[in-house]
Order: C-alpha cells, then structure tokens, then sequence
C-alpha cells in the first residue's frame, strides 16, 4: 500500500519556512529576533535604497522609471504585510499541518477508494509547491538573465558598462561608481539580488499556504460524500452517521481554522492587487512606448494573477464540495426506509450544509466571482491612470 510521507510533499514549503524563520516550530528567543533583524534589516535597507529612487524620479518628473520603482516599494510593503501574517498565525498553520499529518496517518484504516482521494489531493499540494517554486524563482532568473544580456550586448558594442538588476537612483557616493566600479557595483548588484530572492522566498512560504489547505478540506469532505453512498445499505447505520456527524464536524473546524487565519490576509491580498497590478502594467506600458520591452513585468504581472486567482478558485471548489455533500446526504436514499433517527441526523446535517463552507475575507467570499471583481477593478485603475498621466 502507498503510504504518504507528508515531510516529504510539503519539503519546499517547510525549508522555506525554517530558512526565513517562521516555521511553526522556530522558537521565537532572542536568537530568532537576532536572524529575523539581520535578514529584513538588509532587506529594508535596499527598500530604502528604492525608494529613495522613486523620489528622485518624481522630483524629476520620469514617471517611466518612478513606476518601475513603484513595483519593488509594492512589493516591499506586501511582503512585510504576508511575513507578519506568518508570524502572528504560525501556532495556528501549525496546528492546521498537524491535523493534515493525522489525517494521512489515518490512510491505512481507509478503504482503495477512499486512500485514492487522498493521495489524488496530496499530489494536487505537491503539483502547487512545485510549480508556484518555479513560476516565482523564474522571476529572479529573467531579472539575472536580463541584466547578463544587456552587459554582453555592451561589450560587443565595445561600450563596457555594468548592468544591474533593477536601474535606479543611489545616493551621489553610491551612484558616481556604480557603473565603473566593480566593487561599488557588486555591492548594488548583491543587495538588489537579495532584495528580489527574498521577496520570491516570502511569497514561496505564504502564498501556497491557503490552496494547500482548502485543497485538504476538500479531500475531507469527499471522504464523507462517499460514506453517504451505502449509508442504508448496510446495519448500525445511527453510528454510521454519528460517525460521519464526527467527520463533518472535523472538517468544518478545519476550514473555521482556515478562516480565522486567513481572513485578513486575503482581504489585503485583493487590495495588494488592486493596486500592483495595475502600477506594473502602466509600467510595461510606458516602458514599451520607449521602445523597452521590460520583460521582468510580464513576470511579475503573471505571477500577481496567479498569486490573487489560486485562493478564489480553491475556495470556490470548496464551496462546490460542500455542496455536494449536501446533495449526497439528501440523495442517500432515506425516503426507502423508515428509520426516524437516521432521518433526524440526516436533517441536522442538511441543514448545517446548507451553510457556504467557503473562505471569506472581511468584506466577500473569496471565490471566482470575487476574482472577477478584483480584475475589474484593477482594470478600472489601469484606465485612470493612463488617462492621468498620458
């Protein structure tokens, strides 16, 4: 039999974790303060560094270059925002991860179809880590390639120049060498290097974290659409259904957990892009009409789709599969045998069914009719600042 080694699926989203200290298990001591200083203290330091870019670019009127500084400053904000998250919910993504574990230890007691759920759902988990891992450190090789492209098309042109990562203002000792100085150079190239790998690690350990769990709900919830399927057809069908009340209930609580972790962030998610999507493509925008095909942007833009579409359409799923267990427990063939009891049960389950089990944010439901209202208003925003600033 197939057995789950959950250290093993999850192993991208644990060592990222541990490598920025917001593992549930890191112990929060005056070590942990130490590293979590030096990590985002380096951090701010380059958002200091970019935003005092953007300024320069505003002072001087170069709205192109003071919206592709926009993007790293939206970025820096966000990222404070989602490590906080982490940090302030981490005994509760602790817990939800310990009752995932003794959820799959459960698996040798289940039946072929039941164990194939599972591991149909932990393969979905793994297939999200790992292809959001490479979408999001494509980010940081398209910046790296970039900049490695443009100073070989120098030297062929005989023009030997340093190209960083990200172009902007340094302060006038920093900005005088920065492009002759190899030294003044990798010190800039490494700090925006750093600035870029650590915002794609926050977003690595943060973003994939509500998927993976509503994906898990989803899992609980078809094990008990499928025990509804021969409820009548076998004997002690009242412990049966108190059995599968139990299940409900645990899967309820779940997503509850879900929610009281997840509600703020994901209502700051939809606001986060709002404001960045829009910022980034005005920034493609401008840069194109000078005649610069700013790839990173493409990146950045597609990654921020992803980053706000994934929540809505697994909470919408879960949404779904409430519903069809709602459906499963009205359509177990109960009007064929008269049990009052088993038909009492049945009642109170239809009825606490009948609730959304879905994610919420403070102001919505998070599914793909919010999704849909979060890209009209990004567009929206788009439209006015084209019509402010063109």
């Amino acid at each position: 039999m197939e057995e789950i080694d959950f250290d093993n699926i999850f192993k991208i989203q644990m060592t990222g974790m541990k490598i920025i200290q917001c593992h549930p298990d890191t112990k929060h001591d005056i070590y942990w303060l130490l590293k979590t200083s030096i990590i985002f203290g380096l951090y701010t330091l380059e958002f200091y560094f970019v935003g005092n870019s953007m300024l320069v670019d505003i002072r001087n009127k170069d709205l192109l270059n003071a919206f592709q500084s926009a993007v790293p400053v939206s970025f820096y904000i966000f990222v404070m925002i989602n490590y906080s998250f982490l940090i302030n919910n981490s005994k509760s993504i602790g817990q939800m991860f310990k009752i995932m574990k003794s959820d799959y230890e459960k698996m040798p007691n289940l039946d072929q179809r039941c164990r194939s759920v599972i591991i149909d759902t932990t393969t979905k988990c793994s297939w999200i880590l790992k292809y959001w891992s490479r979408l999001t450190t494509s980010c940081v090789v398209v910046f790296c390639l970039k900049s490695i492209c443009l100073s070989i098309y120098y030297i062929l042109k005989d023009q030997y120049e340093f190209v960083p990562l990200h172009e902007m203002h340094y302060p006038e000792f920093i900005e005088k060498h920065k492009k002759n100085n190899i030294y003044v150079f990798a010190f800039t190239y490494v700090a925006e290097f750093y600035f870029i790998s650590l915002t794609i690690l926050v977003y690595v350990c943060s973003t994939p974290l509500g998927p993976l769990f509503m994906l898990h709900a989803c899992s609980q919830l078809e094990l008990v659409k499928i025990k509804f399927e021969d409820i009548f057809k076998k004997d002690d069908v009242e412990k049966r259904l108190s059995d599968i009340v139990e299940d409900l209930q645990l899967a309820y609580g779940f997503i509850a957990e879900i929610n009281k972790s997840f509600t703020i962030i994901y209502e700051i998610m939809m606001k986060e892009f709002s404001v960045r999507c829009p910022v980034t493509c005005y920034a493609f925008v401008k840069a194109f009409s000078h005649r610069e095909f700013a790839v990173e942007h493409v990146i950045v833009i597609v990654a921020t789709m992803i980053f706000t579409a994934m929540p809505c359409y697994y909470s919408d799923l879960l949404m779904s599969k409430g519903e069809e267990v709602r459906q499963a427990a009205y359509d177990c063939g109960w009007e064929r045998v008269f049990n009052p009891g088993a038909r009492k049960t049945l009642l109170i389950i239809v009825n606490r069914a009948s609730n959304p089990t879905a994610v919420k944010s403070i102001f919505c439901t998070i599914n793909l009719d919010t999704l849909t209202n979060v890209f009209r208003q990004a567009y929206t925003i788009f439209n006015l600042m084209c019509a402010m600033w063109d």
